[in-house]
């Protein structure tokens, strides 16, 4: 299940990342398709769709574009450490022998990046939301409202189908019922 914080920073990585590029490339956005009757088409679409909407000035668009690039690698290293540091704190978990000293260790490791990654995270969100103008804001926080109205509320998450098991990953969609069992011959 996502938080809205992580929905918000992916909008806002969406919003910097993708479009600024093809903002700065193209010197202008596209037409909006959604004023033309037509959906948005890929991603690349949508991003620019959404920094049409925003209004961002080129001035913007140039400084949004050089605190990605500032932060990037950053954010890299950061998750690069988390994923070391989960693999070798699973490592200790499930190793032939179990030390709790080293499983302590190990989880202090996960704790120290997950903070850092999120810290980066929140410092990348703060730094964006100090580039956008008020009127920016409130329309981001428009788009924001609208998005978590049209996403799905989670239901409980399946776990990843094995062999044999078809069906949707997520809990929310019924369940087909259970074929009724074979009677009991044992009488």
């Amino acid at each position: 299940m996502k938080s809205s914080g992580t929905i918000f920073f992916f909008i806002l990585m969406t919003l910097s990342l993708g479009a600024v590029d093809s903002f700065s490339q193209q010197g202008s956005m596209p037409n909006d398709r959604a004023n033309s009757g037509r959906p948005a088409g890929p991603p690349q679409d949508i991003r620019a769709n959404m920094l049409r909407r925003l209004g961002l000035t080129s001035d913007q668009v140039a400084l949004l574009r050089k605190m990605n690039a500032e932060r990037l690698p950053k954010t890299e290293s950061a998750q690069l450490r988390l994923r070391q540091a989960n693999r070798s704190l699973d490592e200790a978990i499930y190793g032939d022998s179990f030390s709790q000293e080293l499983y302590e260790s190990r989880l202090r490791e996960v704790q120290e990046a997950q903070a850092e990654v999120t810290r980066l995270r929140f410092e990348g969100e703060l730094a964006i939301r100090k580039v956008l103008t008020s009127e920016q804001l409130l329309r981001f926080r428009a788009m924001r409202k609208r998005f978590e109205q049209l996403r799905p509320q989670p239901g409980p998450v399946r776990p990843m189908p094995g062999p044999g098991m078809r069906g949707p990953m997520r809990g929310d969609v019924p369940k087909r019922p259970l074929p009724p069992e074979p009677p009991d011959e044992r009488n």
